[in-house]
């Protein structure tokens, strides 16, 4: 599309958005090519053990990046045809959800897609993996996905979000209805209990790494504290000024990072209830997504379609 002298460089940029730094003495060898997402990311994961972070995209994309150097690469193959709307890491598996009515596991040692694919009855809008479980969320059922088999539970709400217990055993699941719905997923997988709290439908869920809590976000702008059996610890975290896209534990357990379509993140603390961080404007449009790096440090990505370290 255009060519530039800069200095002495020679860049140019093409139809995907990617500027290459051209190598006058070898043109079939550039000295860098920089890639990035053209639409907004959506799904968002850090593998800290491998020194890389994934984002997923509105337009299909699965891009894994270096953490250090900012470099990137596109998951190349047959992958997904529709947005993604969550991604997973667990051990050296990438597991992702998308709107095309399907789930994907991928070695996070390879950049291409496996065959890895599982079929649902519906978009996916949730999926997360633990001990080697893993349980997707589609807007009809939820399915249980282990050993290379899958077990379809039809749910009687649409389930909107999933997070897994850290042994597998068991799994939340949010939904239109304003719940959070509990389900064991041993033998039969079956709905156990729901919890009652949200005045609107839930957006994101996940278990705290240490096991003993479940964060929650929800439309309603607020954002929750349970026990794995269904009490409501925290409440009244409503600072957000539209619905929460994400919401993360930190490794040691102890804060929640949360992400709005009101463009802001917050880092709120377990131990001091009424102290918060607010980063506002974080990204422009609305936060999609955030993941912890490490105790210190947040990633966050959204319809700007940047990916952000603070």
């Amino acid at each position: 599309l255009g060519c530039l002298w800069q200095g002495e460089h020679l860049l140019t940029v093409n139809l995907a958005g990617h500027i290459t730094y051209l190598n006058q003495a070898n043109p079939e060898q550039p000295h860098r090519v920089i890639k990035g997402h053209n639409k907004f990311i959506t799904a968002l994961v850090a593998d800290k053990a491998n020194g890389a972070f994934y984002t997923g995209s509105y337009d299909a994309f699965i891009t894994r990046w270096n953490y250090e150097s900012g470099e990137n690469e596109i998951l190349s193959g047959t992958g997904h045809k529709n947005q993604i709307t969550q991604l997973v890491v667990e051990g050296d598996k990438l597991v992702s959800a998308s709107m095309d009515d399907s789930v994907r596991i991928t070695p996070t040692s390879a950049l291409a897609y496996s065959g890895d694919s599982t079929g649902t009855d519906s978009p996916v809008v949730g999926v997360d993996s633990k001990n080697g479980v893993t349980v997707a969320a589609s807007m009809k059922s939820i399915y249980v996905i282990q050993g290379g088999s899958a077990k379809q539970v039809s749910c009687s709400f649409q389930p909107t979000c999933v997070a897994v217990s850290n042994d597998g055993s068991e799994a939340v699941v949010g939904g239109d209805d304003n719940k959070i719905h509990l389900f064991t997923l041993g033998g039969s997988p079956a709905e156990k209990s729901a919890f009652e709290g949200h005045r609107g439908p839930i957006s994101s869920l996940q278990y705290s790494p240490d096991g003993t809590k479940i964060a929650s976000g929800g439309k309603d702008r607020n954002v929750m504290v349970w026990s794995t059996s269904g009490e409501l610890q925290i409440e009244g975290w409503i600072f957000h000024n539209a619905q929460i896209g994400s919401v993360a534990w930190s490794p040691d357990s102890k804060r929640i990072a949360s992400a709005s379509q009101d463009q802001n993140l917050i880092i709120w603390n377990t131990e001091a209830k009424t102290t918060r961080i607010l980063i506002r404007n974080a990204h422009r449009g609305g936060c999609n997504c955030v993941a912890w790096w490490d105790n210190d440090t947040i990633l966050s990505a959204g319809q700007d379609c940047t990916v952000k370290s603070w």
